[in-house]
């Protein structure tokens, strides 16, 4: 009886194939794995971008919606701005004053003008106009140009005021003396 030899350095065509179906499914499974990881990090990737994009659009919207609210105010806003004294519109409220001392027959003598920084809003600076003024008129007409003041467009505070009476030497008539600050917001 004669055994056949099998030959262990060339298997046989089932091992062969074996092998090969082998090595693949491990090249498959490898490939697998590395799409996997691959397909995990551009997730990741595209869910930032996601939350990224969901950000600018909701800041977006709120733009729009601010322009919106401007453009609606618009008019209100422009009432507003009248309240204010402007950077060039210093003259202008002095005027006003004049206009006003005139009306009520006082005398009127500006006799300081300055600026200040203030914080009238927590971390926001803005400038306070600040004028000086004397006037002297009779006690009607003064009370009468001070009722005045506090109605005219601006938005005006009166701080540091002193009213004297005097009599006039020549004409023995009384008289009033008032100083006084107005404050304004100036934009």
């Amino acid at each position: 009886m004669i055994k056949k030899q099998t030959n262990m350095i060339f298997p046989s065509k089932t091992k062969k194939i074996l092998i090969i179906v082998s090595v693949i499914t491990i090249l498959v499974l490898s490939f697998d794995v590395f799409f996997m990881i691959s397909l995990g990090k551009k997730t990741d990737s595209v869910t930032k971008l996601r939350g990224d994009f969901l950000v600018e659009l909701k800041k977006e919207k709120q733009l729009d919606l601010i322009k919106k609210i401007i453009k609606e105010t618009g008019a209100e806003q422009s009432s507003l701005d009248l309240c204010f004294v402007s950077s060039n519109g210093v003259v202008d409220f002095i005027k006003t004053i004049e206009l006003v001392s005139e009306l009520v027959g006082v005398t009127v003598d500006t006799k300081t003008v300055g600026v200040e920084n203030s914080e009238l809003i927590k971390n926001v600076n803005v400038e306070t106009l600040s004028v000086e003024f004397v006037i002297q008129g009779s006690w009607t007409q003064t009370l009468e140009f001070l009722s005045l003041i506090e109605n005219i467009q601006y938005d005006t505070t009166i701080e540091r005021m002193s009213i004297n009476k005097f009599t006039d030497a020549e004409t023995k008539k009384e008289s009033w003396k008032s100083s006084f600050t107005i404050k304004a917001i100036k934009i």
